[in-house]
């Protein structure tokens, strides 16, 4: 009898676990995204070129680009999840960033300490586009 609790006991420790790593669908990318990123590599199906001095700056609900050391572009954005994977239907981590001239694109994101990944291929054009994929460097 003492084995069997001791046996529900790890069972039901155990599912805890277990069901406190699910992933939270409700924000992504909600910590570790604010703050100022140097774009070091650019992925897309176009010229080859050097990499642009671009910096994007992410505060709690606001995006700032800078081009050459000019603002080029600012607006706001949300975390969110549902941009499928090319060739699979899992949903993904997505930033929707809103410009403040109106223009609005999705971008699959990946973020670490030190780097994030904007891809923009989310923005319905599947798996072959011209759409870039950025890669920054947490300055």
């Amino acid at each position: 009898m003492r084995e069997l609790r001791q046996l529900i006991i790890l069972v039901v420790a155990g599912s805890a676990g277990l069901l406190s790593c699910q992933k939270d669908d409700a924000g992504p990318v909600a910590t570790g995204l604010t703050g100022t990123w140097k774009l070091v590599k650019r992925d897309c199906y176009c010229v080859r070129a050097p990499v642009p001095d671009e910096t994007i700056t992410f505060t709690a609900a606001q995006f700032s680009v800078y081009e050459n050391g000019q603002l080029s572009k600012a607006g706001t954005y949300t975390n969110t999840t549902g941009a499928v994977e090319c060739g699979s239907s899992n949903r993904v981590p997505v930033l929707q960033l809103t410009a403040n001239q109106g223009s609005s694109h999705l971008a699959v994101v990946s973020i670490t300490n030190k780097s994030l990944v904007l891809n923009y291929k989310a923005d319905g054009a599947g798996c072959l586009s011209d759409y870039p994929v950025d890669t920054y460097e947490r300055l």
